[in-house]
């Protein structure tokens, strides 16, 4: 593809069946909510997408592609990458 032409609609698709795996919501037990002083906002994992106007999570995907909410939670959540506060505690 020359840089000068759009790309189609096969190479999207392409490009979007390559999207890293992400676990789902269950998966993590992530709630919109928080319960604990450990937030989505302040996880390493985070990312603030502000042209989409969406939140993202390098970890899970949430359901029907909505964002992650700031004060959310989820078991992952770090700080550092190394260690997960969260992950013992008891649901």
């Amino acid at each position: 593809m020359a840089s000068s032409e759009l790309v189609t609609l096969e190479e999207y698709d392409l490009l979007m069946a390559d999207r890293p795996m992400k676990f789902s919501a269950s998966q993590v037990g992530y709630s919109p909510k928080p319960k604990y002083k450990q937030v989505c906002d302040d996880c390493v994992s985070f990312f603030r997408g502000k042209a989409a106007r969406r939140n993202t999570c390098e970890i899970f995907r949430p359901d029907n592609e909505e964002t992650v909410q700031p004060m959310g939670y989820c078991r992952f959540w770090s700080n550092d990458y190394r260690t997960f506060p969260l992950l013992d505690k008891e649901e």
